[in-house]
């Protein structure tokens, strides 16, 4: 069995739709399961390496989120990836980034790149997945 987890796991968007395409034919063309050659993936960045996870961020206001990194863009340690607002606009959380490295999703709303802009949140939601990041 191959599971393939999406960008947005919850729509169906772009540019989630043609990597997740191209991924599964990618994979039963390596498996032989189709003729044909692996192509690359476009418009999403790749991280080569050694990936591990490391935690899931959550959330310790509930709130209106608004997401600044995107899922590959490495982030230093204590940056901010996303603001959590109240509904007068005003911050109310600042979420760091607990190490240096990656955020791997955001399963707390949409990435950034897709339709829409801000998402509520509860207090102890998932809010992204970082993962640490080995040359």
């Amino acid at each position: 069995m191959i599971l393939e987890e999406l960008i947005d796991g919850r729509w169906i968007s772009e540019p989630s739709t043609s990597v997740g395409v191209r991924g599964v034919l990618n994979m039963m063309k390596a498996f032989d399961m189709i003729d044909g050659e692996v192509e690359r993936q476009k418009g999403i960045p790749i991280v080569p390496g050694v990936n591990r996870h490391y935690c899931i961020i959550r959330a310790n206001r509930g709130g209106l989120i608004r997401l600044h990194k995107k899922p590959g863009e490495l982030i230093r340690k204590g940056e901010t990836v996303a603001e959590i607002y109240d509904l007068y606009g005003d911050i109310i959380e600042q979420v760091k980034m607990p190490v240096e490295g990656y955020v791997w999703a955001y399963p707390c709303g949409q990435s950034l790149g897709t339709s829409g802009g801000l998402q509520a949140v509860q207090t102890g939601a998932n809010i992204a997945y970082a993962f640490t990041h080995e040359e």
